[in-house]
């Protein structure tokens, strides 16, 4: 490129990375990666507050993580080890980092006080990450979320003063427009595009031609897994026929599916449903109610022309405890009724989970905003 200066041409060099951002942000169809980058970096700033101001020493936070029960549904993302030294970063993948974000209110609340404003931070941040993974999302909750951003990075600053704020606390002030544009972002996530990092990360082996032994290896891989695959939408466990009126709840069932008392459905304690395993026990969103969700725990599940439905009986949710970022509920055996898995808006099912405070209250843990 060249530029006239004073009468004379002067030559400009521009920088190749700049020259292919510039190209790639054009390109049709091109993503930028997303990565979840700030949560672990808050995290580890809150425990340092935590060990540095003896709430807990670094061994009792990691016995703490490594040793609470984060559920069947958690237990593949369950944290690994911490790394608490200068890095900025936790040493955990985003799905862990997801995890421990969401479920350190339950490990950690009853050792602060509450209203802590260290303590505040974090549920803020809890807060934004529950409306951006939200598959429904009103347009007054994107104004919402643009106070909560704002409080939070002001909070941030507040208490953290030498700590810069980083990119991609400038990108979360664009996700209130953007979701109002495109809706919610969760739709748009690029996870699954950073997972597939995974794949070329343990296949290099060759650092002489490593383009050529990464399509080498990505193109077996493509063909090992097309002569191989075999997606079954629907799966479940061994079957049992049962009586519906042996069943409890089994009058609704039996009202649903428009039989006899004495007919024989098909039971099973497990299916899964697109990939989302559901099992007896676990609990289901199935709506609100005054702005408060409607849980139901599964108590049986009935296989029926290639559908999965679920029996489930009432749970009351008592109330929303901000400190623990959990809906605190009641366990009823009674008010049956069936659901359709394929029905259901927040198909993610839950786990009954507990914090650390001596008295015995369940909790379950919301994976987002529910409305």
């Amino acid at each position: 490129m060249v530029e006239r200066v004073n009468g004379t041409f002067k030559k400009l060099t521009i920088p190749r990375n700049r020259v292919q951002s510039q190209r790639m942000d054009h390109q049709p169809g091109w993503r930028k990666p997303s990565s979840p980058g700030h949560k672990p970096h808050k995290l580890k700033l809150i425990f340092q507050y935590l060990v540095n101001q003896k709430y807990l020493s670094l061994e009792s936070l990691s016995q703490r993580i490594q040793s609470f029960n984060y559920g069947y549904i958690e237990r593949k993302n369950r944290p690994s080890g911490l790394k608490m030294d200068d890095s900025k970063g936790l040493g955990l993948n985003a799905i862990q980092s997801w995890c421990l974000v969401r479920n350190a209110p339950l490990i950690f609340g009853d050792v602060l006080e509450r209203n802590n404003c260290y303590w505040n931070l974090l549920l803020l941040l809890i807060q934004i990450v529950n409306i951006v993974f939200s598959p429904v999302v009103t347009n007054g909750m994107t104004y919402f979320l643009k106070h909560l951003i704002k409080d939070h990075h002001k909070l941030f600053k507040s208490l953290f003063s030498e700590k810069r704020l980083i990119p991609k606390h400038h990108f979360m002030l664009h996700y209130p427009r953007c979701i109002r544009k495109i809706g919610p972002l969760l739709h748009v996530w690029c996870m699954r595009f950073e997972a597939k990092h995974h794949f070329f990360k343990r296949s290099v082996k060759n650092f002489k031609n490593i383009t050529k032994a990464l399509m080498n290896q990505h193109q077996r891989q493509l063909a090992y897994h097309w002569e191989n695959f075999d997606f079954q939408r629907f799966e479940f466990g061994p079957v049992k026929k049962k009586n519906i009126d042996s069943l409890e709840g089994g009058d609704v069932l039996s009202s649903v599916f428009n039989v006899n008392a004495y007919c024989e459905v098909s039971t099973t304690n497990w299916v899964k449903n697109y990939g989302t395993e559901y099992q007896i026990g676990m609990f289901v969103c199935t709506g609100t109610n005054m702005e408060d969700p409607i849980f139901r725990k599964i108590t049986n599940i009935i296989v029926h022309n290639e559908q999965a439905f679920i029996l489930t009986c009432r749970v009351d949710t008592l109330y929303f405890d901000d400190h623990f970022n959990a809906y605190c509920i009641n366990e009823r055996a009674d008010s049956f009724s069936v659901f359709p898995v394929m029905e259901l808006i927040y198909y993610r099912p839950y786990d009954k989970q507990f914090s650390n405070e001596m008295c015995e209250k369940y909790y379950i843990v919301p994976h987002c905003h529910i409305v």
